[in-house]
This record gives C-alpha cells, structure tokens and sequence, in this order.
C-alpha cells in the first residue's frame, strides 16, 4: 500500500519533467551581453534575502523567544551581514553584476511584498505559537538562501565570487536543516517557572 502511495505521489513529476538546473557557468559567447543581466538579477534577489535575513532578530525587540532560537537566528543574521556585504564589495570584479534590480515582474514583486507582510503580521499577533511560525518561515528563507548561492556559485565565473557562495551556501543549508531538526522534534519552547 505504501508503495502505491508513494507511485502515486510521483506520478505529477513523471507528467511534467524535472525543472531544469544550471550545469555550468553562464558564459554564452552568442549572447554575452545577457550574462551580467541575468547574475545580476540573481544577485539581487539573493542580495535583498540576506538583506531581509540580517534583520530577522529585530523581531525580538518585541517578541519573546528562548534562548536556544534566538542564539540561532543571531548566527542567520550575521551570516547574512556578512555574506551581502562582501558580495557587495566583489560586484565590481569582472565580470561585473549589477547586483540592484531583481528583473521580476511587478506582478511578482507585489505578491512578494504581499506574502512578506502578510508574514511579518502572522508573526507580530502569533501567542502561543509565535517561536514555531517563526521556525518555520527562517527554514523556508535559509533553504532559498541555500539554493540561490548554489544556482549562483554554478552560474558566475568569479573565482572569490563562487567560493563566498559555496561557504555561504553550505551555512544556509546547514541552518536550515538546524531548524528543520527543531521543527521534526515537535519543538516546544522552555516553560517559563512561575514565580
């Protein structure tokens, strides 16, 4: 029977194919002009994630969470600090990315926007289940982390550029299984003694 499930389940990825993934570096002769463009949108995104991520503990200025999150999260943000920062720094390496516009369309950016509100508000009026949410929505941030400084390491041909991702990637990936780990375990939060 569980077989049958599990054919079952995979049947859509038979139908519809693999998504394809970047096997090498962009360095297309015939449309070079497009290689930058296209990093660059995908440094901006990346970019604009750490961005969001270094900030991530902000949220603990008003909300409460133990110890053990908050010392984790702490790491996320700074690991995204410094990974944007340096990225930044390395733009300018050839072959240079402009690392400032996403190329999305408006469409996507507002929906974007959207859901990152409407996160931002489930996390502020969350009770009881604030730390879990929260759990939840940095696993999903450092697993996209993740995979966007793999897609980039593979893309660009900047040695130091390449490199950084790597590192990065791997914190991300590591990150998020962390969370994933606290998330599997059923994570409940210290209860706080009553005084």
């Amino acid at each position: 029977m569980t077989l049958l499930i599990l054919a079952v389940s995979l049947l859509p990825l038979h139908h519809s194919g693999c998504a394809p993934v970047l096997k090498g570096p962009l360095d297309d002769a015939a449309h070079s002009e497009a290689v930058p463009i296209t990093l660059g949108h995908g440094y901006a995104l990346l970019t604009q994630l750490l961005h969001d991520e270094s900030d991530v503990t902000l949220i603990f200025g008003l909300k409460h969470a133990p110890e053990d999150v908050k010392a984790l999260l702490s790491q996320v943000a700074d690991t995204a600090a410094s990974t944007r920062r340096e990225l930044l720094a390395l733009a300018d390496d050839p072959p240079a990315v402009p690392m400032d516009t996403t190329g999305l369309p408006l469409i996507e950016v507002s929906a974007r926007h959207a859901l990152a509100n409407s996160t931002a508000a489930s996390l502020l009026l969350a009770g009881r289940s604030f730390e879990i949410q929260l759990l939840v929505s940095q696993e999903k941030a450092c697993s996209y982390a993740a995979a966007l400084c793999g897609a980039l390491a593979v893309a660009d041909v900047n040695r130091q550029r390449t490199a950084l991702l790597e590192h990065a990637g791997k914190a991300f990936q590591g990150y998020a299984s962390q969370i994933s780990a606290l998330i599997a375990a059923g994570y409940k939060p210290p209860r706080q003694d009553a005084h």
